[in-house]
């Protein structure tokens, strides 16, 4: 995930670039404009569950756009499907660990800055 915390807005919108990079593809598309920390309060949760097992499946969307991230545990890997509009655009496995580290940074960085709530 990639998350450019020099252009984050204040005040009521706290917008900023927020998007997911897979190397040569990124997704919504590099630069994507939404609003982070809204984002991060309602994945949080079901990448929580997710990480933590109690799911094999995680639907994270963004607020701006037909966009969604699906997240599936299979045997051999944790698989990434990206959609738009209710269609698959990408998928691919993912290092689901080192996605998580992301978010879990992305957080941290939120809450300093009282972007996000911290209960």
């Amino acid at each position: 995930m990639i998350l450019h915390l020099n252009d984050l807005e204040t005040g009521i919108s706290k917008g900023g670039r927020i998007w997911l990079d897979f190397g040569e593809e990124q997704f919504p598309e590099k630069g994507w404009y939404d609003l982070p920390g809204t984002l991060l309060e309602f994945w949080l949760p079901a990448l929580q569950s997710f990480a933590d097992g109690h799911t094999d499946f995680c639907k994270l969307g963004f607020l701006d756009g037909p966009y969604a991230v699906w997240l599936l545990r299979k045997p051999d890997a944790v698989w990434v499907t990206c959609m738009e509009q209710g269609s698959a655009v990408l998928e691919q496995p993912v290092d689901f660990p080192g996605f998580w580290d992301s978010v879990r940074k992305c957080v941290r960085y939120y809450e300093r800055m009282q972007y996000l709530s911290t209960t």
